[in-house]
This record gives C-alpha cells, sequence and structure tokens, in this order.
C-alpha cells in the first residue's frame, strides 16, 4: 500500500489540464511534464505545514501563454502572491486556486504566502459535546495540549482572551512550530463528597503552556492529550475525554 501511495503522490502534488499546471500540494521537489507539447519544469520549495511561504521557480517553460494554477487551502484567508519579487496586486480565482496567466521564461519564480496565525475553533452550536470548548489551530494543524508538558492541571485549563506565540523547534520531533500561550486552571478538586460547590475563578493559577501538534507523539512516558479547550470560565463544562498513548 506504501508503495502503491508514492508512486501515485506525483500526480497528487501536480497535474495538467490543457494549458495549465496545477500545484495541488505544497511539498519540496521538482516536476517535469508537458503543456502544448513542450516541456515544463518545476521546482517547489517550501517548509509547509510549519512555514507559510512556498517558492514555485520555473526552470522551463513553453514559448506560449501557460497557467499556473496555485491551490488556495480552504483555511486560508488572505494569500499573497508575487513574481519576480514584484507583488501581484490582481488575478483570478478559479475553483479554489489562483491563477497566474502569462508568458513564463526560464528562472522566473513564484512566490505564494499562505498567512497562518494562531486561532481558536469552535463547533457548530448544534454540537453539544463540544460546547463551550474551542480546537487550537495554526494553519492546516490542529494542537493539542500534552500532560507530559504541563502537568495534570490540563483537565481544568481554560483559555480566556489568551495572547499566542509561536516557536520554531527544529531540533524537536524532526522540526515543528511551538504555540505558547498563559491559560488558567480551576481549583483544585474538592476533598469532600458535596454534590455541589461553587466553582471560583477569581484567583485562578496561571502558568505557561506549550501545545503541540497532533501529528507529533513523543515515546516518553504515557501522558493525557487534550484537544479542547474550555473557552469561558464562567461556564462550567465537562472537561474532553483525553487519549492514552
Amino acid at each position: 500500500m506504501f508503495a502503491k501511495l508514492m508512486g501515485a503522490m506525483p500526480g497528487y502534488i501536480y497535474a495538467t489540464d490543457g494549458d495549465s499546471v496545477y500545484v495541488n500540494l505544497f511539498v519540496s521537489s521538482r516536476a517535469k511534464t508537458t503543456v502544448n507539447n513542450q516541456q515544463v519544469v518545476l521546482r517547489q520549495t517550501t517548509s509547509y505545514p510549519w512555514n507559510e511561504d512556498v517558492k514555485i521557480a520555473i526552470e522551463a517553460a513553453p514559448s506560449t501563454s501557460m497557467k499556473l494554477m496555485l491551490r488556495v487551502p480552504g483555511w486560508c484567508r488572505g494569500e499573497r502572491l508575487t513574481v519576480n519579487g514584484e507583488r501581484v496586486a490582481t488575478y483570478q480565482r478559479v475553483r479554489g486556486y489562483v491563477q497566474v496567466d502569462r508568458v513564463w521564461k526560464k528562472d522566473d519564480v513564484v512566490e505564494m504566502t499562505l498567512p497562518m496565525p494562531v486561532e481558536r475553533m469552535r463547533a457548530n452550536p448544534a454540537v453539544q459535546a463540544d460546547a463551550g470548548r474551542v480546537a487550537i489551530v495554526r494553519g492546516p494543524i490542529v494542537y493539542c495540549l500534552e500532560s507530559a508538558d504541563n502537568g495534570d492541571g490540563t483537565k481544568g485549563l481554560a483559555l480566556k482572551n489568551p495572547v499566542f506565540t509561536t516557536e520554531s523547534r527544529p531540533d524537536f520531533l524532526g522540526g515543528v512550530v511551538v504555540i505558547k500561550a498563559t491559560a488558567v486552571v480551576g481549583p483544585p478538586k474538592s476533598s469532600n463528597r458535596d454534590l455541589y460547590r461553587r466553582r471560583n475563578w477569581r484567583s485562578p493559577l496561571r502558568f505557561r503552556s506549550r501545545q503541540y501538534p497532533i501529528t507529533q507523539t513523543q515515546t516518553e512516558a504515557p501522558s493525557r492529550w487534550l484537544f479542547g479547550y474550555q473557552s469561558r470560565p464562567s461556564l462550567a463544562v465537562t472537561h474532553p475525554a483525553g487519549i492514552t498513548h
């Protein structure tokens, strides 16, 4: 199955249709194809999904006009495009692709920037299990909070107007971008058997939380991963179920 997938990978990354060349996936690679019976060679350089920049260098191009179609991910808002260092202010969007139509020359360079702000995503209000919870995303990556890095307070963690910062960690898990934020933790569990109790958020514990991509795993001691976060400390919410690995 793996060999079959890898054999089909070039067709997933690039495609052609008439006078158009499509860049579907952002992977550092080199592609050779033909448009109008003339050779086209593209070299793609990127650190996606950790970096927001994608560079396409034209190593060979037809003598006639060719449409270069660059996919814009559904999560992206406000992509920026330059050709040979000059910003392209106006361009067409066709079925989710940026279309750049011109007569290309060898050594032309196209650069597309896909802004990746850290965002809090909420589920549809009809999903009762996710009420009062948010997911932390950056670009195409959904992040989690792991107790191995943040302690057992992950169960009662809440985010109230957090300020997110990012840090590139090339030495960690093969190279990732880590998100940091200041979160609040509810009071410790009561030792009595009262069925109800007031939850005091006025004097929360504060700590720096580090969040890691859910696509990465560690081989340390078993820990609990939390994928949903309480977004309003005033709302009592059952914490999401953890995942043990």
